[in-house]
């Protein structure tokens, strides 16, 4: 039975890994203005980013933060900063190389976006960004949704893969 769980255990790290595509599920994720906080760091993404989905509703606001305020940020530097590679919607530019609105409505916002200029991710040490693409300290939002990043992989942790290698060496240790 225990070589089950981990020949299936290992099999769904490989399948995740081999995965064209990167969903973030968004649950009460609450950002004041212009904050944006790093959702995925270098190496952690692998592949060439050919476009995205994103599927929004926003649960709570304040001063006229909308949907669309909601801002996705591809950065080369170790820290948030203008200038980045790609921004997704936000009302405020941060002066990405692409930019890309989403539809402005109020609460919701969905749409499917093919890149003019795929990114290659692991060319460089980009890092993703997600938080509030408007206003200053007084305006929040709340979002709830997925934003799935298309031709990109998740890197896993060392850790799982060091656990699969753990109990590998274990098991073997059972037969003796």
């Amino acid at each position: 039975m225990n070589k089950l769980i981990v020949a299936a255990s290992a099999a769904a790290v490989v399948a995740s890994a081999a995965s064209a595509d990167v969903t973030f599920s968004l649950t009460n994720f609450r950002m004041e203005g212009s904050n944006l906080i790093e959702f995925a760091g270098d190496g952690e993404l692998n592949g060439v980013l050919t476009g995205a989905t994103i599927n929004i509703v926003m649960t709570a606001w304040t001063n006229y933060t909308y949907a669309d305020d909601l801002c996705i940020y591809l950065d080369t530097a170790p820290t948030f900063t203008v200038g980045g590679a790609l921004q997704i919607g936000g009302l405020n530019t941060f002066d990405a190389e692409e930019r890309y609105a989403l539809p402005t409505q109020q609460r919701t916002s969905m749409r499917e976006i093919t890149f003019a200029t795929p990114i290659d991710i692991s060319a460089g040490n980009l890092k993703l960004w997600i938080g509030n693409g408007y206003g200053g300290e007084t305006t929040t939002g709340t979002w709830n949704g997925t934003i799935t990043l298309h031709g990109l992989s998740g890197i896993p942790a060392p850790g799982p893969i060091a656990l699969l290698g753990l109990a590998g060496i274990v098991g073997r240790k059972r037969r003796r």
